[in-house]
């Protein structure tokens, strides 16, 4: 009997999808990696990347004559490009931007370099280096049919979404 009831315990749990999205300091370009980490495939969701609340108050860099310190460098996707329908990315000196996938299987990734820069006239590693600490604050928005979670990102420069019941 015990072992019936689990079973329909067991069944009745709903997938749950978990996006994870680690930022990685690099030189000259940052990159963000965006995986499906959850149990089912997710379609049609937006995913927005929000600067504006971290630490060092971090923004884009992808031109030469904009807000951005020394080194620029535009988005440039690296992986799982056909994960994502159209978009712009963001303008020199934005904040925010938001990222329409189509789909991300489960166990997939999706990712992008670009150059991060903080404002910070007195951070630790100057304003071309980012550590960990510098984008904690900073938020992922995950819309996905009728749900928005948010996470911000923590001192090892990693959030994790989580968002329930998933159909993919």
């Amino acid at each position: 009997m015990r072992t019936a009831v689990f079973i329909a315990g067991l069944m009745a749990t709903s997938a749950q999808a978990d996006i994870s999205v680690r930022f990685i300091e690099g030189a000259p370009k940052d990159r963000f990696v965006v995986t499906n980490v959850g149990d089912c495939d997710m379609t049609d969701f937006d995913l927005e990347l929000r600067l504006d609340g971290s630490a060092a108050g971090l923004i884009f860099d992808t031109t030469s004559t904009g807000a951005g310190v020394e080194v620029f460098q535009p988005l440039e996707v690296v992986a799982g490009r056909n994960f994502l329908g159209d978009f712009d990315g963001p303008t020199d000196g934005d904040t925010r931007f938001l990222m329409p996938f189509t789909r991300l299987p489960a166990g997939d990734s999706f990712a992008f370099t670009i150059d991060v820069d903080d404002t910070l006239t007195n951070g630790q590693s100057g304003q071309i280096i980012v550590r960990g600490g510098e984008i904690e604050g900073a938020n992922v928005v995950v819309s996905y049919r009728d749900i928005q979670a948010s996470t911000a990102f923590n001192t090892q420069a990693k959030a994790m979404v989580n968002i329930p019941n998933c159909q993919g």
